[in-house]
């Protein structure tokens, strides 16, 4: 998109909503579309890997289906975008689906709030502490595509 962004919270759930000029009377909107996951192998603390994902990609991976959780599960400890604020999501989406494993998550642990896939549980999710550093799992590129053309007449 080489055209106008808006910011993050104004674009929610969106990391952005691309506006473009077509011609003195038509607006046309562009919305992100998404193209899937990235694994970075390099070890980073959630927040890092948060930063990471959204200055390369997109954002930390939500994963909303057994589906998505099944296509990343073999690979190793993995941050996932899911954090303890009421388990929330970075980027703000909210899914029903959750792959915790059983004993998680443990409200008690304040100091672990940031969830990644356990390499020793089939890849079921797991409280850990912002500070570890593990690989990562970003959401994949994004493309323009015209969603809306608006004309005045």
């Amino acid at each position: 998109c080489n055209s106008y962004k808006l910011p993050r919270e104004a674009a929610a759930p969106f990391s952005h909503l691309c506006v473009s000029m077509v011609s003195p009377l038509s607006l046309s909107l562009f919305f992100p579309l998404y193209t899937g996951f990235i694994i970075n192998k390099t070890a980073m603390t959630w927040r890092d890997a948060q930063s990471y994902c959204r200055q390369h990609h997109t954002d930390l991976a939500s994963i909303s289906s057994p589906e998505q959780q099944n296509l990343i599960s073999k690979e190793s400890s993995l941050w996932i975008g899911l954090f303890l604020d009421s388990w929330e999501w970075s980027n703000q989406w909210s899914y029903f689906f959750r792959y915790w494993a059983a004993d998680q998550p443990l409200l008690s642990l304040v100091s672990s709030n940031c969830a990644g896939m356990s390499a020793t549980d089939s890849g079921k999710w797991a409280q850990y502490s912002c500070d570890l550093k593990q690989p990562f799992i970003c959401y994949g590129g994004e493309n323009c595509e015209v969603v809306v053309v608006l004309s005045v007449i």
